[in-house]
C-alpha cells in the first residue's frame, strides 16, 4: 500500500509538474501575446497619429486652398466689376462716338448741300457772266460797225470824228470797267466759297481722324476685355478642375482611412478575440462548469439527505448499516481532457457523525472549486495519529470512520 500510495503521489507530482509547464508555457504564450498586442497598439496608435496628422495637413491644406479659392473669386469678381465699368464707359463712348459720327454726317451732308449750292451759284455765275461777255461782245461789234460808218460818214469833219471817238472809247472803257469789276468781285466770292469749302474739308479730315483712332482705341479695348474674360475663364477651368481633383483625393483619402479603420479594427478583434481564447485556455475550467458542478454536487448531496431520511428503521433499531455514495465532480486539469474524481463516503447513524461528514463534503467541495485553478488539490486533514506524519499520504492507513477521498479512477 505504501508503494501504491508512493507510485500515486509520483503520478500525481508528475502531472502537477506538467500542468505547472503547460501554465508557465501558456504564461509565456500570454506574456508574448501582450507584448505583440502592446507593439500592435503602440504601431495602431502611431498610425492613427500619422493618419491624424495628414487629416490634419490634409485640413489645413483643405483651408488654404478654400481662402485661396475665395480671393481669387474676390479677383475674378473685381475684375468682372471692372471689366462691367470698362464695358459701360466703352458703351457710354461709343454712343457719344455714334452720337459725334452723326452730328459729323449731319454736317458732312450741310456741307455737301451748301458745296451743290455754291457750285451751283457758281455755275450760274459763270453762265451770267458768259451772257454778259456776249452781249458786250455785241454791243463791241456794234459799236466797231457804228464806229466805221462814223468814219466813213464823218470823213470830213474830223473834230467831230475825234469827238466821236472820244465818246465811243469812253464808251467802251466803261462797260470794261464794270465788266473788270463783277468778274474780280465773282472771283473773290469763289476764293472765299473754295476757302470755305477747303476749311469744312479739313475739319472733316480731322473729324474722320479723330474717329477712325477712336474706333482704334474701341477695338483694343475690345480686344483687351476679350482677352481678358478668355483669362479668367480659363482661371476659372483651372480653379475647378483643381478643386475637383482636391476633393477626388480628399475621397479617396477618406475611403483609404476608413479602410485602414476597419482593417485595425478588425485585427483588434481578431486580437480580443485571442486573448479572450487564451484567457480561456490559461484557465484549468471555467466558471460556468463550476458553478454547474458545484449544482450538481449540491443536487446529489440533496438526494442523499433524502435517502438518508428514508432510512427510518435503520436509526430506530441503532444497525450501524453503512452505504456508499458516490458524488461525481467534474474538474479541468488546465488543457487535458475531463477526468472525474470519485468520493466515497462512510456514514452511520451517528447524527454527529453525519453532520461532520456534510460539513468535510461541503468544505471538500468548495476548497476543489477554489484550488482547482492553481492545481493544489486537496487532501482532508487527518486528525489522529498521522497528523503529524502526513496524514494517510504518509503510508499509514486512515481511519475508516472518516471521509477517505479518491482523487481519480486510476488511483
Amino acid at each position: 500500500m505504501a508503494k501504491m500510495a508512493d507510485e500515486k503521489e509520483a503520478a500525481l507530482l508528475q502531472k502537477i509538474t506538467q500542468a505547472e509547464a503547460l501554465q508557465l508555457s501558456l504564461m509565456e504564450q500570454n506574456r508574448h501575446l501582450q507584448e505583440k498586442m502592446v507593439s500592435v497598439e503602440k504601431e495602431h496608435s502611431e498610425e492613427k497619429e500619422r493618419n491624424l496628422s495628414q487629416i490634419k495637413a490634409m485640413e489645413e491644406k483643405l483651408t488654404e486652398l478654400t481662402l485661396e479659392t475665395q480671393q481669387k473669386e474676390e479677383q475674378l469678381a473685381d475684375m468682372a466689376k471692372r471689366t462691367m465699368i470698362k464695358e459701360q464707359r466703352l458703351a457710354a463712348m461709343a454712343e457719344r462716338a455714334e452720337e459725334k459720327a452723326a452730328v459729323l454726317a449731319q454736317k458732312i451732308t450741310e456741307t455737301v448741300a451748301m458745296q451743290l449750292s455754291l457750285k451751283e451759284e457758281n455755275k450760274r455765275r459763270e453762265e451770267e457772266f458768259c451772257q454778259l461777255k456776249i452781249e458786250m461782245e455785241e454791243k463791241e461789234n456794234t459799236l466797231t460797225a457804228l464806229v466805221e460808218s462814223y468814219k466813213m460818214a464823218a470823213s470830213e469833219n474830223q473834230v467831230t470824228a475825234s469827238t466821236s471817238e472820244k465818246a465811243h472809247e469812253t464808251e467802251k472803257r466803261k462797260p470794261s470797267r464794270l465788266r473788270k469789276n463783277k468778274v474780280q468781285a465773282l472771283e473773290e466770292m469763289l476764293a472765299a466759297v473754295t476757302l470755305q469749302n477747303d476749311q469744312k474739308e479739313g475739319q472733316l479730315a480731322v473729324m474722320h481722324c479723330e474717329m477712325e483712332e477712336k474706333e482704334q482705341q474701341l477695338a483694343a479695348m475690345a480686344t483687351l476685355v476679350d482677352e481678358n474674360e478668355k483669362q479668367l475663364a480659363e482661371l476659372t477651368k483651372e480653379k475647378e478642375q483643381q478643386l475637383e481633383d482636391m476633393a477626388k483625393s480628399v475621397k479617396e483619402k477618406d475611403e483609404q482611412l476608413a479602410d485602414v479603420t476597419r482593417d485595425k479594427m478588425a485585427a483588434l478583434v481578431q486580437l480580443m478575440d485571442v486573448k479572450a481564447q487564451l484567457a480561456e485556455a490559461k484557465r484549468p475550467a471555467s466558471r460556468k462548469e463550476f458553478h454547474s458542478s458545484a449544482k450538481r454536487e449540491k443536487s446529489e448531496q440533496a438526494q442523499l439527505q433524502g435517502a438518508q431520511e428514508q432510512r427510518p428503521a435503520q436509526e430506530e433499531n441503532g444497525a450501524k448499516n453503512t452505504e456508499e455514495k458516490t458524488m461525481e465532480v467534474t474538474v479541468e486539469l488546465g488543457s487535458r481532457p475531463r477526468r472525474k474524481c470519485v468520493f466515497y463516503s462512510q456514514q452511520n447513524n451517528n447524527d454527529a457523525r453525519q453532520r461532520q461528514v456534510k460539513k468535510t463534503q461541503s468544505t471538500n467541495s468548495t476548497l476543489i472549486q477554489n484550488r482547482a485553478g492553481v492545481h493544489n488539490w486537496y487532501q482532508p486533514r487527518d486528525f489522529g495519529r498521522n497528523a503529524l506524519w502526513g496524514g494517510w499520504g504518509s503510508g499509514a492507513y486512515p481511519r475508516r470512520n472518516r471521509e477517505w477521498v479518491q482523487h481519480c479512477d486510476r488511483c
